[in-house]
């Protein structure tokens, strides 16, 4: 199980706060950016599948004993909507393997390295494209590895994707982890995905 411990240092807490807001700052003005694009652009045909590859930063608390993360998943692209006749929205699903490498730090005087986090995860979720912009909202079950340890999880993942031509899309997003009775973890992603 991995555990982050809940108290934190002034000073860490400011750094951990300022990154984060930065973080949602540069999400919106993205989404603000791709929005306007998402009009002036034409529609690209719809894909039945999707493999992305995804370079992960852990934020918060989670930034203190893992420092990047990569990622491979499987998607059902995006050909799904028409939801309750809304015509833009609709449904997809994920299923993927994430791997965050451990840092290290010295306390007192002794150093010590956090293990690698393995997490195995499959979601389902809504969204919602128009032309070229897809924003995804997706939630469902997760395993942690952790010193050989398997713990179930509650995940959560949004998504703000651009497609750049009829193979491939550049996405940003958020991915949340949760294990029973620890503190939810957090990164941030940069992925692309190929189309087929």
């Amino acid at each position: 199980m991995l555990l982050i411990p809940l108290k934190r240092g002034k000073l860490q807490q400011s750094t951990q706060t300022k990154s984060f807001t930065l973080f949602r700052l540069s999400a919106i003005l993205l989404f603000v950016l791709w929005g306007n694009l998402a009009y002036s652009q034409k529609s690209i045909p719809a894909a039945k599948h999707a493999i992305s590859l995804s370079a992960y930063a852990p934020l918060g608390d989670f930034s203190n004993t893992h420092f990047l993360g990569t990622g491979l998943s499987y998607s059902g692209g995006d050909r799904k909507t028409g939801l309750l006749r809304i015509k833009h929205l609709g449904w997809n699903y994920e299923g993927g393997f994430n791997y965050y490498f451990g840092g290290r730090e010295t306390v007192s005087g002794y150093n010590y390295h956090y293990r690698n986090y393995s997490f195995l995860f499959a979601l389902a979720g809504l969204i919602y494209r128009i032309k070229k912009v897809t924003a995804g909202a997706y939630i469902g079950p997760g395993l942690g590895i952790y010193y050989g340890n398997k713990e179930l999880n509650l995940t959560i993942h949004t998504t703000l994707s651009y497609r750049l031509n009829k193979e491939y899309d550049l996405s940003v997003g958020l991915f949340s982890m949760q294990e029973k009775k620890a503190e939810r973890l957090w990164s941030g992603f940069v992925r692309v995905s190929r189309y087929f």
